[in-house]
């Protein structure tokens, strides 16, 4: 049955916790699961937080809102005395002792606490660096797309080299990467929503280059793999390597002959298109397709990449 649990916040953070027009709240409430209540001004020093749901969705809740009463802590609350500093922050729920000292640890999400600061982090394997844990942001957008593919049997009158006329063209959509990520259990909480993918992929003239079955079943799993290896806040820069570095994953396996495909990286508000060599692609934005105008593409090494922020209501 439903459970529920009283949060207490501080006045002074509720505006960020609400969020402008009740955003963040409506946000928290979609991406957990749980009915997220705030009880009205009523002249005290604190309000009134009511989670509501399975103890499941509670905890997600409750760990988004500790994160953003967190945030705000650290942006307005005036530096403590020596003697406040003795008390170390309290961790969400489901962390636990480990084997690094002064750290906490998550299982489930495979995340650490700081138990000095309140920090919640990540353990870079390689580097072995503790990073700043992000907490992707619930957008009010949506994710529709649909693709269409055809097979060239010539080019300018002549027959095309037979690897292309024995391949048929294919289109991936996946609209929901981070359900796509639970079945290779890959944590991609640190990716804004909507995060989704959608390839095109062909034939090659070479032989060694990836077949259009394998890059069209094995390019998601490369490029979640990829997300999921840095689960910091993602500048733009390194959406662009993921997405190229995906493609490299695939040609590694191929003599590193790159496969003929187009690739479309939605995550949040922005969008992210890479090519490979032999292929085109182009972004258009507007709002029909009468006022529809096309982004400006960089092409590099004969791969060509594109880059649009989607505006939404409200937005300055």
């Amino acid at each position: 049955g439903e459970k529920r649990k009283i949060i207490h916040v501080p006045l002074e953070y509720v505006g960020m916790l609400i969020g402008k027009g009740g955003e963040k709240i409506k946000a928290m409430q979609s991406g957990t699961g749980a009915r997220i209540e705030v009880s009205r001004d009523d002249g005290v020093a604190d309000r009134t937080v009511t989670v509501t749901g399975k103890q499941e969705a509670i905890d997600k809740a409750t760990f988004a809102i500790e994160d953003i009463l967190k945030r705000a802590r650290e942006l307005f609350a005036p530096a403590e005395s020596d003697s406040e500093c003795e008390q170390l922050p309290t961790p969400p729920p489901g962390f636990q002792e480990c084997t690094h000292e002064g750290y906490l640890y998550n299982p489930t999400k495979n995340i650490f606490f700081e138990q000095t600061t309140g920090r919640t982090c990540w353990l870079d394997t390689v580097s072995g660096a503790f990073h700043d844990h992000h907490l992707g942001e619930m957008m009010g957008l949506s994710f529709i797309a649909a693709a269409s593919t055809r097979l060239d049997s010539s080019a300018g009158g002549k027959p095309q080299p037979k690897a292309t006329t024995q391949q048929t063209p294919k289109h991936v959509v996946i609209p929901d990467l981070h359900r796509a990520a639970l079945a290779l259990r890959v944590d991609l909480d640190h990716l804004d929503r909507p995060a989704a993918m959608l390839g095109a992929f062909g034939a090659g003239t070479s032989e060694d280059c990836v077949p259009v079955d394998i890059a069209a079943r094995g390019l998601h799993e490369k490029l979640i793999r990829r997300l999921g290896s840095f689960r910091s806040s993602w500048p733009d820069e390194k959406l662009f390597e993921a997405t190229t570095g995906a493609l490299f994953d695939l040609a590694a396996g191929h003599r590193g002959v790159q496969p003929v495909a187009a690739i479309a990286l939605v995550l949040g508000r922005r969008v992210t298109a890479v090519s490979a060599p032999g292929t085109s692609l182009c972004l258009f934005t507007g709002t029909g397709p009468n006022s529809a105008v096309p982004s400006n593409s960089v092409v590099a090494g004969g791969a060509a990449t594109c880059f649009e922020e989607v505006e939404v209501d409200g937005d300055p």
